[in-house]
């Protein structure tokens, strides 16, 4: 997901059948424990396997029960400019997810 500053709306599409769920895309769930926007990876027959793009938070299963509507992301509307601290953050993330990748590389090839 690309970096939100607080404040920044999600507009999405209404999603009629969750058939039509896209790996790697993003969705807005909302859910009887109330509204996220995540990254959907896969489901099965009790519910759907998402993700945050923000490594610090563990992939999850919202259970299709707990599931009241599903929205696809279609654009998103900022109310301020994006913080360059931000953009370093994001920068930084990036790389320490580059590196992770590149040791779990190597620790298999031993």
């Amino acid at each position: 997901m690309p970096p939100y500053n607080d404040g920044t709306y999600i507009v999405g599409k209404y999603l009629e059948d969750k058939k039509d769920l896209k790996k790697g895309k993003t969705y807005i769930f909302i859910t009887k424990d109330g509204i996220v926007y995540k990254r959907y990876s896969k489901q099965n027959d009790s519910g759907s396997f998402v993700s945050s793009d923000n490594s610090f938070y563990e992939p999850y299963e919202i259970k299709w029960s707990e599931v009241y509507e599903i929205w696809e992301f279609a654009c998103s509307i900022n109310t301020q400019e994006l913080r360059i601290e931000n953009l370093e953050y994001q920068e930084i993330r990036s790389m320490f997810k580059e590196l992770r990748s590149e040791i779990r590389s190597s620790n298999k090839n031993i």
